[in-house]
């Protein structure tokens, strides 16, 4: 049955002629909020025909904030398509005149109906022929508000990407498109390639991103930095599609005149080395080092090897470019240098928060590369340079352990202190194999007092922190379905970097334990139990066979090593899954009991949200939520650990509260 029409549908036609009879008369903006809640799919369409004529037409004429009739019109563009859109009088210098426009919300109407073209290759086709309306995409991309720049970055990543042409695409030379194996890209149409050809063969408006970001007496510092910091954001995804459209060099007149060299730098080259005075804006600073962590990401190992510019299977061109453009070493050394443990608080949260992360992405995205890498010193300050694995050569994963080691000590020094997070994310992120002891002579595994058991120490030291909790619950779990690219030998490298630790600190369960059944301090029970929680989760690996080479520079030890390391008899069975530690002392003594047990009621606290009674309610699901994972890794095993197994089960049939007593306390409770 139809839907009947809204019943201020005729208040809203004398709306719109009273103020296009008289310009200056003020919308009445909750009357069009009324109507436009009304309308729906059911009773939308008979409306559009005449509705949307009145409302695009009124709305050049407008004297005041068109905001509300923007609202208006773009709901009735809802059931449209693009094709059906442009028939309302919707002609390319419109659009054109809509996205240049000083109102935020007449552009972000042009976004609107231009985004109904990215959901189709035919559509996105006509769109490159608009030269004007993709001239002034880019122009008010770079130089619009805030709200209005995001909706055309958005914009213009799915026109490019529905309109890939896949590798016979611009730059098919190392074009990267994504898994040819996904159904959603198999099942896409590929594009003509017309939009990559307009933005990157179309020289008017190629010279846009250059001119619009220069240098030059057009602009002023702020509007030049927002310019550029948006250049900046856009490159990375476009990359993901086709690095070759974005760095080789398309109008060397127009390269050329912007400090590029001829024929062998492009628009990447520019954004990254040539455009940017980072030194004098911390703005640009960030943006630098954000562009350097996306485009990490957007072509990872493997991709792109049959170009020139990827020399290695666990290399990408981006990678490289950032390698060979000075990025890489220039972020990795700021972060490094002792200059950057003197930041203020401002700068240190968001400059060395970001090298953080960049160096964290690098170390999870590409950990063959980052254990083979050897620096040029030169590109290092002296005071990093310190850590040589012999005298020909200086690791990067040298000096990014001798900086590790210098903040951690600091940071158990100084107790007062808060933990070193940043840091503690880039020791999380590196490969596992190089966080196990630094043992030079492998012919000495049965002498655990000669190994260096950095972190191992530094990460005890500092307590119940709850970011030492997370950094060991990530290291002790292994890797992680999202963990693409991580080595093979992560699972058995987490295995002994824990076995390793408890054999050191054989009271690290009763710590969590202890720290877990401490509401008050919320989040460092939260990450207590979530370390115990990967614990018994863990993805683990056995070690080889064989004992290590002696000319191999990161190796794991052979089982009858690692036995030996930590004083074990040879027949002896080490724990082979984070379920073996649990069922075994000293974990079967302090953590089982202590899921099991019937958890507080705390009645005489008052309810509601942040309040100690919350507290006790989160901290008692995740107790609860840990509890039922170990239930779920005991009935894997139907044969083995049966009074264990009685006890996990029956109090999970418990539930996280008692049932039994204190009701009305736990009832409140649940209810927050």
């Amino acid at each position: 049955m139809a839907s009947s029409l809204p019943q201020s549908l005729e208040d809203v036609r004398r709306c719109l002629k009273t103020v296009r009879e008289d310009p200056t008369t003020e919308l009445d903006r909750h009357l069009l909020e009324k109507f436009q809640a009304q309308l729906d799919e059911t009773n939308i369409g008979p409306l559009v025909p005449t509705l949307l004529p009145e409302a695009l037409s009124l709305l050049p004429s407008l004297q005041q904030d068109p905001e509300p009739l923007v609202k208006l019109t773009i709901k009735l563009l809802q059931p449209l398509s693009f094709t059906e859109a442009l028939s309302y009088s919707l002609t390319p210098s419109s659009l054109a005149e809509a996205l240049s426009s000083a109102s935020g919300s007449i552009s972000l109407l042009a976004v609107q109906v231009l985004s109904k073209a990215a959901d189709s290759a035919s559509d996105t086709a006509v769109v490159a022929g608009m030269r004007d309306v993709v001239a002034e995409l880019i122009v008010a991309y770079l130089s619009h508000d805030v709200d209005v720049s995001s909706a055309i970055g958005r914009l213009i990543e799915r026109l490019l990407a529905i309109d890939h042409k896949g590798d016979d695409g611009p730059g098919n030379d190392i074009s990267m498109i994504g898994d040819d194996d996904d159904d959603d890209t198999a099942a896409r149409p590929r594009g003509q390639g017309l939009m990559w050809r307009r933005l990157f063969h179309d020289r008017d408006i190629y010279s846009k991103f250059f001119t619009l970001t220069s240098h030059g007496p057009s602009l002023d510092k702020r509007q030049r930095s927002l310019a550029q910091a948006r250049l900046l954001a856009l490159l990375p995804p476009l990359a993901a599609l086709d690095f070759g459209a974005v760095m080789l060099p398309h109008f060397p007149d127009v390269e050329i005149a912007f400090g590029l060299d001829r024929g062998k730098e492009g628009l990447l080259h520019y954004a990254a080395r040539h455009m940017t005075n980072y030194e004098e804006d911390d703005l640009l600073h960030m943006a630098l080092i954000d562009f350097g962590t996306s485009l990490l990401l957007s072509v990872t190992p493997g991709q792109g090897l049959q170009s020139p510019i990827s020399v290695t299977p666990y290399s990408s061109p981006a990678l490289d470019f950032v390698t060979r453009t000075g990025i890489h070493s220039r972020i990795i050394a700021s972060h490094l240098s002792s200059a950057s443990l003197k930041l203020d608080s401002l700068k240190k949260t968001y400059l060395y928060g970001r090298s953080a992360n960049y160096l964290a992405t690098y170390a999870t995205t590409y950990p063959e590369h980052i254990l083979r890498a050897k620096v040029d010193t030169a590109a290092y300050p002296d005071d990093i340079i310190k850590a040589k694995w012999d005298d020909d050569d200086t690791y990067l994963i040298d000096l990014i352990d001798a900086h590790l080691r210098k903040v951690l000590e600091r940071s158990v020094s100084n107790q007062a202190a808060n933990a070193p997070s940043h840091d503690l994310h880039v020791l999380s992120s590196l490969p596992r194999v190089s966080l196990r002891p630094m043992l030079r002579d492998v012919d000495r595994w049965d002498v655990l007092d000669g190994l260096d058991l950095y972190p191992v120490k530094a990460l005890h030291s500092h307590g119940a922190h709850q970011d030492y909790f997370k950094t060991l619950a990530t290291v002790f779990h292994g890797p992680t379905d999202a963990d693409q690219h991580s080595l093979a030998s992560e699972a058995a490298a987490a295995r002994v970097f824990f076995l390793l630790y408890i054999h050191r600190f054989p009271n690290l369960f009763s710590v969590l334990v202890s720290t877990a059944g401490t509401v008050a301090l919320t989040e460092q029970a939260l990450s207590a139990l979530g370390t115990i929680a990967a614990i018994i989760t863990a993805r683990w690996a056995p070690l080889p066979a064989d004992p290590p080479e002696e000319q191999a520079r990161y190796v794991l030890p052979s089982e009858h090593q690692l036995k030996s390391l930590l004083r074990r008899p040879p027949q002896t069975r080490l724990p082979a899954t984070g379920l073996d530690v649990m069922v075994q002392p000293p974990a079967a003594r302090e953590v089982i009991p202590f899921l099991c047990q019937k958890p507080e009621a705390y009645r005489n606290l008052v309810g509601g949200r942040g309040d100690s009674e919350s507290a006790a309610f989160r901290v008692a699901k995740a107790k609860y939520d840990t509890l039922r994972k170990l239930h779920e890794a005991l009935k894997k095993c139907p044969d083995e650990h049966g009074s264990i197994k009685a006890s996990v089960a029956q109090a999970v049939s418990r539930g996280p509260w008692c049932r039994q007593d204190n009701i009305g306390a736990s009832v409140a409770t649940l209810e927050l």
